[in-house]
């Protein structure tokens, strides 16, 4: 698994598994994509930038790629902490890592990472990240 550069800024949040996210009593495997859609909603907000205020000002951060290893098994009514963090970052492209720990305890039992593309909706193009997603993955910003 790729690891990220530099000190990232790492957002936690706590989800309940619920009726809703499992089949039988274990977790839907589709649930974990849906956690990290909403962590990543959850990180941008905290960095100040909430998807509302990207989608405002012209931008949008489509995914490109998503993958998932489940380590452990998770079941109905566990406690989960997400832990996300940006940890890689191309031109135009990002890399969210998304970390997922059974409480109490913290074993981790799923890593999961989503590529989104930076991309300007008036034009129709990707464009460089910005810098909050350099900033917030420990990277410097963009000279020029």
């Amino acid at each position: 698994m790729a690891r990220p550069m530099g000190e990232a800024y790492r957002h936690r949040l706590k989800i309940r598994v619920v009726m809703g996210d499992v089949d039988a009593d274990r977790i839907h495997f589709a649930t974990l994509f849906r956690y990290m859609d909403r962590a990543f909603g959850e990180l941008s907000a905290a960095l100040g930038h909430p998807h509302s205020a990207v989608l405002a000002a012209g931008y949008g951060m489509p995914v490109v790629h998503c993958e998932c290893t489940y380590e452990r098994p998770v079941g109905l009514d566990d406690e989960l902490t997400v832990e996300s963090y940006i940890g890689r970052v191309g031109n135009s492209s990002f890399t969210v890592f998304h970390e997922f720990y059974r409480l109490p305890g913290g074993e981790r039992v799923a890593f999961g990472q989503v590529t989104h593309v930076f991309f300007d909706r008036r034009v129709g193009k990707p464009v460089p990240v910005p810098d909050w997603v350099r900033q917030a993955a420990g990277l410097r910003p963009a000279e020029g």
